[in-house]
């Protein structure tokens, strides 16, 4: 229900939230959901600390439009996170904060071990920052699948037909 919320007794405190990077991790010892007012406390404090990413689970991410460039959002990053997730996708081992790369990075190596396509469903409002995250999605995945000269020339291909897509609409 929407309105107020009440408060969840044993959730955990807004000051310890820092450290969390998982709406996961906002569940109380005793497996009490938190609050919806816990929950947009929560990432209202990534969204003012520059951290529009928010995973869900391993397999759902939640991101708040920032409506302004990012530091965390350049080719030193998109490195950074394929380095890091290319052979390992477990959260436990990364010391990164959650990101569209990392989720681009899951998508393609459960795609390539299981040899099964892949969905993404972007959701939100015009305006929301769907076509912005699709981009640096679709980046993050060609960066990772290309390696030869071939691949490169084809994935500028795949770049220039998304910007041409993205002209009418898609």
């Amino acid at each position: 229900p929407m309105g107020k919320t009440k408060k969840n007794p044993s959730a955990i405190p807004p000051e310890s939230m820092e450290d969390k990077v998982d709406l996961v991790q906002l569940l109380s010892n005793t497996g009490v959901p938190p609050s919806e007012e816990e929950i947009i406390t929560f990432l209202s404090a990534r969204f003012k600390a520059d951290l529009p990413y928010t995973r869900i689970n391993a397999s759902s991410l939640v991101i708040v439009n920032p409506n302004k460039p990012l530091e965390i959002m350049n080719d030193l990053s998109a490195k950074e996170y394929a380095d890091q997730w290319y052979r390992d996708t477990s959260s436990e081992n990364s010391t990164l904060q959650p990101h569209i790369y990392e989720f681009a990075a899951k998508i393609y190596l459960h795609m390539r071990r299981s040899a099964e396509d892949q969905s993404v469903i972007f959701s939100g409002i015009t305006g929301s920052g769907k076509t912005a995250t699709q981009g640096h999605l679709l980046s993050q995945l060609l960066l990772l699948s290309t390696h030869t000269k071939k691949e490169s020339k084809i994935a500028t291909q795949i770049r220039n037909a998304q910007i041409i897509l993205e002209a009418f609409g898609s």
